[in-house]
């Protein structure tokens, strides 16, 4: 019996060992049936397939309007206090003399520092008035509906990274309770991050998060 090709799969090898499979590499039993003119060839197995690319947006300076985005780019956030890593945008209008909340009613769910998507959650959904976030959660822009009330620390990050589209007069609330009387706000002229009444009459702005 003549035997012209004889084809073994045999693992990929070690990356650190050499491509080229010998003879006497193969097992005697196998050999015993090679004669002359045999060629021996590994088969590879089938390599994964290439990973399917993403589309990633591409953010403008902060501080610029980004088309199609509802607003004005602020920064990106990492992931970080159980959120994931998201850009940050602002709408390009606000709303004047809103009160946060009832006096000496405890928010539940609206106490979080770094999550104002939660909090506004928890304050439209509470059955109280609290007009501040019901104004944001119902803001829209380029066709957009996602925007909430900012965190204590979303609206610190818009104070560091684009205070210039922001009034300086004033103080804008945040969705973050401080206590049971008061809520977290920022002024943009000098920096300030504050607890005041819940019943004082500032500003709302509404920001949207996109997930990376």
């Amino acid at each position: 019996m003549y035997i012209k090709n004889l084809y073994i799969t045999l693992p990929q090898p070690e990356a650190s060992h050499a491509a080229h499979i010998g003879l006497e590499q193969v097992p005697q039993t196998l050999q015993r049936v090679a004669v002359s003119g045999t060629t021996l060839r590994t088969v590879a197995a089938p390599s994964a397939p290439a990973p399917v690319a993403t589309t990633t947006l591409t953010p403008p300076a902060p501080g610029q309007p980004w088309p199609g985005q509802g607003g004005i780019y602020i920064c990106t956030l990492p992931a970080e206090f159980g959120l994931p890593a998201r850009h940050l945008v602002v709408g390009t209008n606000e709303a004047e003399d809103l009160t946060w909340g009832p006096y000496g009613e405890e928010a539940a769910g609206a106490t979080s520092q770094t999550d104002g998507r939660t909090n506004t959650a928890a304050l439209t959904a509470s059955g109280k008035d609290h007009p501040a976030a019901v104004w944001a959660s119902q803001y829209t822009e380029d066709d957009h509906a996602d925007y909430y009330l900012p965190s204590r620390i979303e609206l610190l990050m818009c104070y560091l990274h684009a205070p210039q589209v922001f009034k300086t007069t004033g103080w804008y609330w945040s969705s973050s309770q401080s206590s049971r009387g008061s809520a977290w706000c920022q002024a943009f002229e000098c920096g300030d991050s504050s607890a005041n009444l819940k019943g004082y009459a500032l500003r709302a702005r509404p920001v949207r998060s996109i997930q990376l």
